[in-house]
């Protein structure tokens, strides 16, 4: 009041004890804690009160009635009149300031120098946070919800921008991981700009982290913005904590997607979800998660090669990997986490070394903020009157202070509502998954171990400026070779064959897992390596063809070669292995005008005579389409059978040279051919009628003469002796793709471009570099996994298989039963019994770390696995590289 006669009413009052302080206040009320009442939602109007010795009855209340029933008070009563209140003290005013916040929370009267912390009174269910609005230059960042600054000494008022959103609804399914089907949410905007992944702790699961508030209100804002969300679990969640240890972690070594099954399951969702077309292959991803999965997030992320991350709660363990990774971080640490040991030193270390290394990475920690008393309504269920009685509880009990900071932990909160719920008469009225997220609300404001909302547009920001798609191309991890070629089967098999630079020698690399790693083959006896093609069988068969010493056959993996001259009678230009199983070679010698046709895998071959062919070269290229024609590339123009190569006709109507240089034949039955007149380049030839016409295509003066070709998913990719390049629009136009190709490669040597039957592209010359991510959508259709009420006993092929060190045999049991896993070697000798128990009906598996009996490591080679169940038995093979 500014009324001098009460003022003095009052000093009179304040001269007296306590005890005989008589009079009370009657004043007018209004909402709003009107900047000097908190923690209230009303406030004794100023200059609209006295001091009375008797009131009616009706307005004697004490203050929580009123915050309890507002509307009653303020607009039926109007007046409050505590017959018990007093004079206590008298305040200075005049150094104080007031804050007025609108659609928030933190208005009061403050002086210069003080920290004044505001927030948004949004509901994370239904509510995005935008921006503050007034002199937002005060402020420690004007796009947060929760945000500080200091006061100046002038009046301020802010407001808080909010948008009313759609409650997120997820996607739940069940998708089948590298070994076992995964429980999955998952939520897409309808123009995705990217997707996130978002990881639980080691003590949650996917179900469990969706539900959080704070992490809620992360999702909205991640919506909102445009990315895509998936939330899935640990293996060790899948398997129902198998330490017993109550703990569900992420596994952080190694790192790798074939040795970590964790990271091989995150590449197994990203696969099926492109595959669906939720998400774009060219768009970033970025992965965060909290504790344990916050420090999975990083390894997931350097694994994979992500655009992104953020770790919360989380110091980003092991330390070693921040000395090599090239993933942008941001570390989000809590200021008071006593679970990380307190001073969050590791991640400040982690930090650091990124920073030294110049890899983009910023750190955020989480320092503690005071209550107010509507903090407990952003809660679903929890009203502003109920989060006031709890705000007041925790006061009264001492567990906030005077400066409405907690003075304790949750945990010991947690404790107290355990042992002694009836200590609480607010608390212990809430359902248990309501009292959890009450203490998940005094985590954040302790600043301890949580994931929080605080840094929500930081993070957002963050991953917005590291946005770029990946590089087109990735250089595999083979060395530097000399005409390197690239053959593939349709489970994920991909081999190389070219030539070491370092003595001619032939150089073999095998991959079981579309090139996440690779291993080294023993090379067939060939002295001058002049290697044609790689053909995959996708069970252990290996075809080889080379010019000038015929077919090397392998039927183990690439362990053993056939020698020069025993599969096929003499070199071979061109080799096929149709979907039938019946194999064509184009031989170099006596094959000249012929065709060379096997139906038992070589043993024997038949010499298929061309018609009209007129020349002393043999077949070079071989082709087939949906239907199983088969298409050859010869000097003689091309030559078509549509009854797996029993009979053979031209097809040249429309080719101007006939002599075959190149040829391709895309995912729509189009035969693309580069062909040639004597002595020069004539040019390109499309056939959409299955070769009986030829429409010539004005491509030479955009791509000049190509080695490969490679049609699929209506683009059109091409490698010449300079560059590679794409077309989108049927070759109207083209682009370079080189981002990503080593500086060192070279094609005019040679080159070679696979498609893999899982989309990746491959490009193989001096290097072997493989496309970041599919060029094409496989020709399959992944549903999310139903398990039957009922199923057989089925065991499935070792994954991965071939494999280094370790694999995974799983197998379905419809009913309990004795199960027997026994590994042999190729002569029929015991190697190891895995498993000999009596197991329930359901999904099992069990690894292998190629070891024997005594635990010693076991050589390379081809092994049986057996497994017996009852009236059940079964046997298949598996090969161990090193």
């Amino acid at each position: 009041t500014d009324n001098n006669v009460l003022i003095d009413q009052c000093r009179a009052q304040l001269n007296l004890p306590e005890e005989e302080r008589v009079l009370h206040i009657n004043g007018f009320l209004d909402f709003g804690d009107g900047g000097f009442n908190q923690p209230w939602s009303w406030h004794i109007i100023p200059n609209e009160w006295v001091l009375a010795e008797m009131s009616i009855g009706v307005c004697n209340a004490p203050p929580e009635d009123v915050e309890n029933d507002l509307d009653y008070w303020i607009n039926t009563v109007g007046q409050l009149c505590n017959w018990s209140s007093y004079i206590k003290e008298e305040m200075s005013g005049e150094n104080t300031f007031s804050v007025t916040i609108l659609n928030g929370y933190g208005d009061g009267s403050y002086e210069p120098g003080d920290t004044v912390h505001i927030w948004a009174d949004l509901d994370p269910q239904t509510m995005v946070f935008h921006n503050w609005v007034g002199d937002t230059s005060l402020l420690l960042d004007p796009k947060e919800w929760h945000t500080t600054f200091i006061m100046q000494e002038e009046e301020i008022p802010l407001t808080a921008l909010q948008q009313t959103v759609n409650t997120l609804e997820f996607n739940y399914e069940i998708i089948q991981g590298v070994e076992n089907p995964k429980n999955v949410y998952s939520k897409f905007p309808g123009n995705s700009s990217g997707t996130i992944f978002f990881f639980h702790g080691g003590s949650g699961n996917a179900e469990n982290i969706i539900e959080r508030v704070e992490v809620v209100q992360f999702f909205q804002h991640t919506f909102e913005k445009g990315y895509g969300l998936i939330i899935t679990e640990s293996e060790d969640r899948t398997l129902g904590d198998v330490n017993d240890d109550g703990k569900t972690p992420w596994e952080l070594n190694p790192w790798t997607a074939q040795g970590n099954i964790d990271i091989g399951n995150i590449q197994s969702l990203i696969d099926t979800f492109i595959v669906r077309g939720d998400i774009n292959p060219v768009d970033p991803v970025f992965s965060m998660g909290v504790s344990n999965g916050g420090n999975f997030s990083s390894i997931v992320a350097h694994t994979l090669n992500f655009n992104a991350v953020a770790m919360y709660s989380a110091q980003g363990n092991p330390p070693e990997l921040y000395q090599v990774t090239e993933t942008p971080t941001i570390f989000c640490p809590a200021k008071y986490d006593p679970a990380l040991g307190g001073g969050n030193w590791a991640a400040h270390m982690n930090f650091d070394t990124l920073q030294a290394r110049g890899i983009s990475s910023v750190f955020y920690e989480l320092d503690r903020s005071p209550a107010y008393p509507q903090r407990f309504a952003r809660i679903p269920g929890i009203d502003l009157s109920l989060s006031n009685d709890l705000f007041n509880e925790f006061q009264s009990m001492g567990f906030i202070g005077n400066d409405h900071y907690f003075t304790v932990l949750d945990d010991s909160i947690q404790h107290l509502y355990i042992t002694n719920p009836d200590t609480f008469s607010v608390l212990s009225t809430l359902n248990i998954a309501t009292v959890r997220h009450v203490l998940d609300q005094i985590k954040v404001m302790t600043a301890d171990h949580s994931f929080f909302a605080d840094f929500t547009q930081r993070v957002l920001t963050f991953f917005s400026t590291h946005s770029a798609g990946p590089d087109f191309w990735q250089q595999e991890e083979i060395p530097q070779g000399y005409k390197y070629l690239v053959g593939s089967a349709p489970d994920g098999q991909v081999m190389v064959a070219g030539t070491d630079p370092n003595g001619g020698t032939p150089a073999l690399y095998y991959s079981y897992n579309e090139g996440l790693s690779w291993t080294p083959l023993p090379v067939p006896a060939n002295p001058a390596p002049m290697f044609q093609d790689i053909i995959l069988s996708g069970d252990g068969r290996i075809y080889i063809p080379d010019f000038a010493y015929g077919v090397f056959y392998s039927d183990d993996y690439g362990l053993t070669w056939t020698g020069a001259g025993e599969f096929t009678p003499e070199g071979c230009a061109a080799f096929g292995l149709h979907p039938s199983g019946v194999l064509f070679a184009g031989l170099t010698y006596t094959g000249i005008g012929f065709i060379h046709r096997s139906e038992d895998n070589g043993t024997t071959w038949e010499a298929i005579p061309l018609p009209d062919y007129d020349s002393n070269y043999a077949v070079e290229n071989i082709y087939f389409n949906s239907q199983g024609h088969i298409f050859l590339g010869t000097i003689n123009g091309v030559y078509r059978s549509t009854d797996v190569g029993q009979t053979w006709e031209q097809v040249n109507a429309g080719l101007n040279g006939i002599q075959i240089y190149a040829m391709t034949i895309d995912d729509q039955d189009h035969i693309y051919v580069l062909t040639t007149l004597p002595g020069l380049f004539d040019g390109y030839y499309r056939s959409t009628d299955n070769g009986n016409s030829w429409e010539a295509l004005d491509w030479v003066q955009d791509i000049d003469y190509v080695l490969d070709i490679i049609g699929a998913d209506g683009h059109i990719y091409v490698i010449n002796d300079q560059t590679i390049l794409v077309s989108d629009d049927e070759g109207q136009t083209w682009s370079d793709i080189t981002s990503g190709l080593s500086p060192n490669e070279m094609f005019y040597l040679g080159g070679d471009l696979e498609l893999t039957s899982s989309g990746y592209l491959y490009a193989g010359a001096r290097y072997v570099h493989r496309s970041a991510y599919p060029v094409s959508t496989p020709p399959l259709d992944i549903e999310p996994i139903n398990i039957p009420e009922e199923f057989s006993f089925t065991l499935y092929p070792a994954y991965p298989n071939p494999f280094n060190p370790i694999t995974t045999l799983h197998y379905d049991m419809p009913e309990d039963n004795l199960v027997n896993i026994t590994i042999y070697d190729m002569v029929g000798r015991v190697v190891k019994t895995l498993i000999n128990i009596n197991q329930t009906a359901g999904y099992h598996s069990i690894r292998w770390s190629a070891t024997n009996y005594t635990g010693q490591p076991v050589s390379a080679g081809l092994y049986l696995y057996s497994i017996e169940a009852g009236d059940f038995r079964q046997t298949r093979k598996m090969v161990l590289l090193k």
